[in-house]
C-alpha cells in the first residue's frame, strides 16, 4: 500500500513541541496517535499540506507496527467513507492529509493540555 510517511518541517516542528510536552520520545507514537485523530476529522482529507516532505522519513511498518491490518481496515473504510471529498486523491495522499490534520489538532490539544500523565502511564508498562 504505502512504503513510508515523510512530514514537512513544520510538522516535525509541531511534533517536537508535543514531544516536549508529553515527554513521548518515539515519533512513531505520536504519529499514530495524530493520523488516527486525522481519520476522525470527517473532511480532512481536503487540507492542503504545505511544504516539502522532507524533514521526516518512517516506513509505514514501522509506523503501524504489529497493527497492519487494523490500521489498513480503518484507512479504507474512511477513505470510502469520504468518498465525495476523496475524488481523484490517491490513499497515499489520503493519508498524508489525514496526518498532517491530525498533527494540527494534537499540536493545539497539547498546547492546551498537559500531557505528562501520558508519559508516566506509558512508563509504568515498560
Amino acid at each position: 500500500m504505502i512504503e513510508s510517511i515523510r512530514l514537512t518541517e513544520s510538522e516535525k516542528e509541531m511534533l517536537s513541541r508535543v514531544k516536549r510536552k508529553t515527554g513521548i520520545a518515539s515519533w512513531n507514537v505520536l504519529c499514530r496517535w495524530a493520523y488516527l485523530i486525522g481519520l476522525s476529522q470527517e473532511g480532512a482529507s481536503s487540507v492542503k499540506v504545505e511544504g516539502t516532505r522532507d524533514a521526516i522519513e518512517i516506513r509505514w511498518n514501522t509506523f503501524i507496527g504489529i497493527n497492519s491490518s487494523i490500521y489498513t481496515a480503518i484507512t479504507r473504510l474512511q477513505y470510502s467513507k469520504e468518498s465525495n471529498n476523496t475524488k481523484g486523491i490517491s490513499v497515499f495522499d489520503f493519508v498524508h492529509k489525514k496526518l498532517s490534520t491530525g498533527i494540527r489538532v494534537l499540536s493545539r490539544s497539547s498546547a492546551q493540555v498537559d500531557f505528562r500523565c501520558f508519559s508516566q502511564i506509558l512508563n509504568l508498562r515498560r
